[in-house]
């Protein structure tokens, strides 16, 4: 659904939100798919970057191994054992004069 904006004129208006991929060739934003605008239409384009091609595998792979663990440990024991680890002491108190 379009959202209302303020325009330059202080007019209420509709601005709809709308994707469009795009390239950067020769200095100039090339569109990827065929676009309804007219020649010569102002956009304000947001750019988002795709991510590399290594971040987008190490983002799959950590998906691919989400809930692996899922049955193989005791939820609560394990909780239990963060608990009590917590409570430890690692170094003695210190002994004051």
């Amino acid at each position: 659904m379009p959202r209302p904006i303020w325009n330059h004129n202080r007019k209420m208006s509709k601005m709809a939100n709308r994707d469009i991929r795009v390239a950067y060739r020769g200095g100039r934003f090339v569109p990827l798919d065929p676009v309804e605008y007219a020649e010569g239409t102002t956009l304000t384009i947001t750019v988002h970057e795709e991510p590399e091609e290594e971040a987008c595998a190490r983002e799959a792979l950590i998906r691919e191994s989400f809930g692996a663990l899922k049955g193989l440990i005791d939820r609560e024991a394990f909780h239990e054992y963060l608990r009590e680890s917590r409570e430890m002491r690692a170094r003695p108190e210190p002994k004051l004069p």
